[in-house]
């Protein structure tokens, strides 16, 4: 019986579990990798991992609760937060793939084409000098490897200049979104698009609330599931495109965000870690939730 282990990298046992969506999304992954016959733990913290699989803390699930069930040597490890391996046990996703998607520089290097124009910056001289070449009106300053939207700001380029960074950070133009995706969504939006192995198993889009051009639901933003078949293809091409690239791993789970802008879709980022939605939410995610767990459990 294999013991699959999700880890997590805070070390303390509140968050993301203080949530009652993702504590019943968690719930809902074991429930599904225990019907397939294996085991299923949280760790959390790297400072917990003796080495070959072995973590010096666990958590189970005692129906929706999470209790203590100390030692664990896991055959599994979902990483779900930067788990540094020694090479000694599975690990789901492989360490390359998170790099990719979660270093937004590198992931822009590897996929320029389909990118709005980015560079990496690490002064307050250069970030004016750059802004100088942003060639759009509204500019955009995120993190190399920020998530939901945090310390993202999008400005004109005289405000963002006027702001402080903990550099370095990526300058990107600006993705004008406003014209919505025919026969899906009305103004601005992003478009995501999640896979695993390969296979598009879900795609939704998000709106941003009113005053905001930051679509994640982090940040208020909302969303909407939409049938596999009105992906529009011009998107469909792309993920074919960037999945040849990510193939090198032959199991993988991540999400492409997109914008559809008039110069067709760019990517605005890749994400490994993508948040476990509870079934209530859509029935697609129990989908997601069965194949992740044939996936562990037969890794």
């Amino acid at each position: 019986m294999k013991k699959i282990a999700v880890f997590l990298k805070l070390p303390h046992t509140d968050y993301p579990f203080s949530e009652a969506s993702y504590k019943q999304s968690y719930t809902e992954l074991g429930q599904e990798v225990t019907a397939l016959g294996g085991e299923y733990y949280i760790v959390r913290g790297q400072e917990t991992y003796v080495g070959n699989g072995k973590f010096s803390k666990s958590w189970q699930f005692n129906g929706t609760e999470l209790v203590e069930s100390g030692e664990v040597t896991a055959d599994i490890i979902f990483d779900r937060g930067k788990f540094a391996s020694d090479g000694r046990v599975k690990t789901f996703n492989e360490e390359m793939v998170n790099s990719i998607c979660t270093n937004k520089w590198l992931s822009y290097n590897l996929f320029k084409e389909y990118s709005p124009k980015t560079w990496l910056v690490r002064s307050d001289a250069e970030l004016s000098q750059v802004l100088n070449e942003v060639a759009t009106e509204l500019g955009v300053v995120k993190p190399i490897d920020g998530q939901e939207g945090k310390d993202v700001l999008i400005d004109k380029k005289d405000a963002l200049l006027s702001q402080s960074y903990q550099y370095p950070v990526l300058v990107q133009e600006f993705l004008d979104s406003s014209g919505g995706v025919p026969g899906v969504v009305e103004g601005l939006h992003d478009f995501r698009v999640a896979l695993i192995n390969g296979e598009i198993i879900y795609s939704y889009f998000r709106t941003p609330p009113k005053g905001s051009y930051l679509a994640n639901v982090a940040r208020g933003g909302k969303f909407e599931v939409i049938a596999l078949e009105k992906i529009p293809q011009q998107i469909r091409e792309m993920v074919i495109k960037i999945d040849s690239v990510m193939a090198f791993a032959e199991h993988r789970f991540y999400g492409i965000d997109f914008a559809i802008t008039p110069e067709g879709p760019k990517i605005i980022e890749m994400n490994s870690r993508l948040g476990l939605l509870p079934n209530s939410d859509h029935e697609v995610f129990i989908t997601v939730k069965k194949k992740l767990a044939e996936v562990l459990t037969s890794l």
